[in-house]
């Protein structure tokens, strides 16, 4: 695809492409157990993805107002959905993980209605009582040439609107991006440090100021990136490692042999190493005179 700008910038022509789809210096997110959220688990994360048992989903608008490149206000409004774990069920008082999804370009702009259609659901497990406990939150894109970085203090504030609305661990909660929402989940995280316990970003980028992630090195952050990526290269990649290796970040690279821009979509979000990677690291409490 062609460069938007300047820098580089990569957009990753996926459809609507998903597995599943602060100031100052935090501390450093704590490695813990795999959280008990069920009375009786009894299986793990199917490696695949399967129709969803619970047929729960949330839908709802959101809205903002965002400083483009040149300076000017554009109000902003769009859409998001609430996908819910299996056997989900508020009444338990269990707190629940949130799993914080940016979709690649395909689903930019697109209708409210193709971009539900296309979402696939989080993996689960057949007989309900699996441990896939995430609340899922996936946020769509406007079109007219917007980026998932100019939109970071109005997803910061929806995180807030679905925090309080229903019964998430706010000290569990993950961002993850593929393509341009890899893009968008660097900047988000960059923006908001200390909001998110572990975040992950597949065949993704950074095309701005790199200096920027440095603002994540207390945040644990997973790279994945098909060695024959055809949209995006590997070089972007390496310039994002190269940058936060320089800040002392907590960074783990996977470079997948044989996965392109697309198959990696199943080589990663399709497994549960994933999730179970993510679920490792909790944000620590906050202090009492917090």
């Amino acid at each position: 695809m062609k460069p938007v700008h300047a820098a580089v910038r990569w957009s990753g022509c996926v459809g609507v492409a998903l597995a599943l789809i602060g100031c100052g210096a935090p501390a450093a997110p704590t490695a813990t157990p795999l959280p008990t959220l069920y009375p009786t688990p009894t299986t793990s994360l199917l490696p695949t993805l399967a129709p969803t048992v619970n047929p729960l989903r949330d839908e709802g608008a959101f809205t903002g107002t965002i400083t483009l490149e040149n300076g000017q206000l554009v109000d902003i409004g769009s859409h998001y959905i609430v996908d819910f774990p299996p056997g989900y069920d508020p009444s338990l008082g269990l707190k629940y993980p949130l799993l914080v999804h940016l979709h690649g370009a395909g689903g930019t702009g697109i209708s409210f209605k193709n971009f539900k259609a296309n979402i696939r659901r989080q993996p689960v497990v057949a007989d309900n009582s699996g441990r896939f406990p995430f609340i899922i939150l996936f946020p769509q894109l406007p079109g007219s040439g917007l980026t998932w970085k100019m939109l970071a203090d109005t997803l910061d504030q929806l995180v807030d609107k679905v925090a309080k609305k229903y019964p998430v661990d706010t000290r569990r909660i993950y961002l993850t991006g593929y393509s341009d929402g890899g893009y968008g989940a660097l900047a988000f995280g960059a923006k908001y440090p200390g909001r998110f316990a572990a975040l992950a970003e597949v065949s993704g980028y950074y095309d701005a100021n790199l200096s920027e992630l440095c603002a994540l090195k207390h945040t644990p952050v997973y790279i994945y990136h098909g060695k024959q990526d055809q949209v995006i290269p590997i070089q972007a990649e390496q310039d994002v490692e190269k940058t936060l290796k320089g800040c002392g970040a907590d960074l783990t690279v996977t470079l997948l042999e044989g996965a392109d821009h697309f198959t990696i979509v199943d080589s990663v979000f399709n497994q549960p190493d994933l999730y179970t990677t993510l679920l490792s690291h909790t944000l620590p409490a906050p202090s009492a005179s917090q």
